[in-house]
This record gives C-alpha cells, structure tokens and sequence, in this order.
C-alpha cells in the first residue's frame, strides 16, 4: 500500500506486507494494491484521532485508488501514535 501525502511537508510512504507484520519498502512499487492520498494535514489528524475516519471518506479529503474495501479499512484505522 502506498500513502501519497501532499502538501508542503508530503511525501510518499510505501508499505510492504511480509508474512502478516507490515514493513515500511526502500521504494515506491510501480503498482500498489491500494493507494491513499491525502494531504498532511488529514495524514496527521486522522493518524492522531482528531477527525473521524467517515467523515473523511465521505469529504473526499482521501483519495482511494485500487482495492476500495481496503483503503477504507485503513483509513479507519489510522488512529495511532508513535
């Protein structure tokens, strides 16, 4: 899966899956079973919890291409802090 984050601080974050643990890849894959793409402002609050997930997919602030039914369940679990 691949994370396009726009915007002044965006970048592109790609991740792998190895086995079932989820690795971050040294590069972008010229396909991707889904990707997201959002701007750093919805990366950070849906990350941090502030915004609901649904009300994001329903705005359009995410953009989802690929697997739909994927992207989705990721983004409704994106609320974490490292």
């Amino acid at each position: 899966m691949v994370f396009d984050i726009t915007g002044q601080l965006g970048q592109t974050i790609a991740i792998g899956m190895d086995g079932k643990i989820a690795k971050l890849l040294d590069s972008t894959p010229e396909s991707s079973t889904v990707q997201l793409t959002m701007d750093t402002e919805t990366f950070a609050c849906l990350c941090c919890g502030r915004w609901e997930p649904a009300e994001v997919l329903t705005s359009g602030k995410v953009q989802i291409q690929g697997d739909r039914t994927l992207g989705e369940a990721i983004v409704n679990q994106m609320n974490f802090m490292i």
